[in-house]
């Protein structure tokens, strides 16, 4: 059991359903990498990063993660190829590994999928794919390329998208999914094998949106 004071806040998916304002937007996405990065810290995966379970108080500016409830302590693990409808975590947030479809075990970098799939949806007010039944979502996340958040919506600032569109690489295709960095002022993606190439990109999109460029 995991027991937590009652800090207030709402769940995120209050707040969705439309774009949000690029500066609400990079406050609640920081806030985010930030909570998920102290549980990688603490070794854990989380396994359902979606809306309702990023709790966000607008007063305070807190952002915290709850729904640890198929949460793991092991740095890596497989998922087997069990029917789409009895997977553990949320279809529509779910990394291509966690299907049980591809070669390739379930670790952090799993959870930072979910989050671009998360991020995504706050940006352009949709998720990335839609499907009508889950063996077309477990299809979209293994083999369709989403459509850019800046080609979605033009107001979305070009390097926002692009480091979205990183965390939704799918690997082993591809090897540019990032592991994510995160403090209280910024927000970094990192290269894989790569610890020093940190990227200051939110950093910068803030910093734009506060001065109005």
């Amino acid at each position: 059991m995991l027991v937590l004071d009652d800090a207030g806040g709402e769940p995120l998916e209050r707040f969705l359903g439309m774009p949000m304002e690029i500066g609400s937007f990079l406050h609640f996405a920081i806030g985010t990498a930030a909570a998920l990065a102290k549980a990688h810290q603490r070794g854990l995966i989380h396994k359902d990063i979606k809306p309702s379970n990023i709790i966000v108080n607008r007063a305070s500016g807190e952002v915290r993660l709850t729904g640890f409830g198929i949460a793991s302590r092991r740095p890596r693990e497989r998922q087997t190829l069990d029917p789409p409808e009895t997977l553990a975590g949320t279809l529509a947030y779910m990394a291509p590994e966690q299907t049980g479809r591809m070669n390739r075990s379930i670790d952090s970098r799993s959870d930072l999928y979910s989050l671009g799939v998360t991020l995504y949806q706050m940006l352009t007010g949709s998720l990335p794919f839609t499907a009508s039944d889950p063996m077309e979502w477990v299809h979209c996340h293994i083999a369709r390329q989403p459509l850019a958040a800046s080609r979605r919506l033009e107001t979305i600032p070009t390097a926002v998208s692009s480091i979205v569109m990183k965390l939704l690489a799918k690997p082993p295709r591809s090897a540019t999914r990032p592991r994510l960095a995160s403090s209280a002022t910024y927000c970094a993606a990192v290269r894989p094998g790569r610890p020093n190439a940190v990227s200051m990109t939110f950093c910068q999109a803030k910093t734009m949106s506060q001065t109005g460029c």
